[in-house]
């Protein structure tokens, strides 16, 4: 009896340490991600026409992200500096899709116009225009309460 008191005792002290362990692993890496939270964020990847859209086309503005008690957030770019992102040609009506490392809880895509300032949200099938000119792309992405990101990219329709 005394035997499997002493057994019983270890396994439970072993599954406390493991445990233990296993917090104070997920404190750390939450500590070290909120110092350089840039490189904790997910990962986007846009694509046309089954191509991945060119980094220099793209443009992450601002964050908000918590680690476990810790709310980071950044604001890489200048409100504005969506306008200043080159554009990418690409041919018209093709289609555009927008992923994530992990998927979003909440996704909200709009375009400027013709004009190119005013973002209206796209509805259904994402796709590039079929006029000519140049539109911005606004991403705002959330993975539930104090975790979302706004991004940006931009391409060009050819006449």
């Amino acid at each position: 009896m005394k035997i499997r008191k002493q057994i019983f005792g270890k396994i439970i002290a072993g599954i406390v340490l493991l445990l233990l362990a296993a917090m104070a692993t997920l404190v750390l890496k939450s500590i070290l991600m909120a110092r350089n939270p840039e490189y904790a964020l997910p990962i986007v990847r846009v694509e046309c026409n089954g191509e991945g859209l060119p980094a220099e086309n793209q443009m992450l503005e601002s964050y908000s992200w918590q680690f476990l008690t810790i709310v980071k957030t950044g604001q890489l770019h200048a409100a504005d500096a969506w306008q200043n992102i080159p554009a990418a040609w690409e041919p018209p009506n093709a289609p555009l899709s927008v992923g994530f490392s992990f998927p979003a809880s909440s996704l909200k895509i709009s375009r400027t116009d013709v004009d190119g300032f005013t973002f209206n949200e796209v509805g259904g099938e994402l796709r590039t225009p079929h006029i000519p000119g140049e539109y911005t792309y606004r991403i705002e992405a959330s993975w539930g309460t104090n975790k979302s990101l706004l991004y940006y990219f931009k391409v060009r329709i050819p006449e």
